[in-house]
């Protein structure tokens, strides 16, 4: 009696942990699962503490992996979206082609990504003038200095003095640190332009309605 007894708490032991599956989602979370289909776009099953309840269907690109009660493992790699943008070199390319001013206006048309795009190229333009200036302003005060320290020019009179020498020197410097800072803004806005048009993207196509037969009727999930 006692050896039925301990038999059967085993075998329940055994059931409870080793028949569910488990789906590891992308955002870290783990559910407790009975996987009923795996297509090549969703993964379908039904949670392990209802397993006669509805029916639900996730997007393979939200699943990181998926663990079979039999201990096989399934790892779904991240398969890259058709007609997402790519910053490379500052220079913005879709499916490996790098795109004209022109055609990047023209998809950003309509989103808060144009507005920063257009940003990003007046910081670009900005930074360009500021530094070329500041590299003349910063020659003009070089060249006091070269003018007053040489030997050869004391008895003609030097274009600037010292002390403007002084000034020009370090508002070029200025200038051109700030022309640097414009450019480094201007990456950053093109940057995150292309990161909202992806994103936007991306999450007008991964709404998911889910249906599925319970106890009690019909149910309904809605993914986004």
């Amino acid at each position: 009696m006692k050896k039925t007894l301990l038999s059967t708490v085993f075998a329940l032991i055994a059931i409870t942990c080793f028949s569910q599956d488990y789906i590891t989602l992308k955002n870290g979370t783990l559910k407790t699962v009975i996987v009923s289909e795996i297509t090549p776009e969703f993964v379908k099953y039904r949670d392990f503490d209802n397993q006669n309840g509805a029916l639900y269907t996730i997007s393979k690109s939200d699943v990181l992996k998926v663990l079979f009660q039999n201990g096989k493992e399934e790892i779904f790699e991240e398969t890259p979206k058709p007609n997402s943008l790519e910053l490379v070199n500052n220079k913005i390319y879709m499916n490996g082609e790098k795109l004209s001013d022109k055609e990047i206006k023209a998809l950003f048309q309509g989103t808060n990504a144009l507005g920063l795009y257009n940003q990003s190229k007046t910081m670009k333009r900005a930074g360009t003038m500021v530094s070329i200036l500041g590299a003349v302003i910063c020659g003009i005060g070089i060249g006091g200095f070269i003018s007053n320290g040489d030997e050869s020019l004391k008895s003609v009179d030097p274009i600037i003095s010292k002390s403007e020498s002084v000034i020009c020197t370090v508002t070029g410097g200025i200038c051109m640190i700030s022309g640097i800072v414009l450019t480094y803004q201007s990456s950053s806005a093109k940057k995150k332009a292309v990161n909202m048009y992806n994103n936007s993207s991306r999450k007008s196509s991964d709404l998911s309605l889910n249906i599925g037969f319970t106890g009690n009727g019909i149910g309904m999930q809605l993914t986004f």
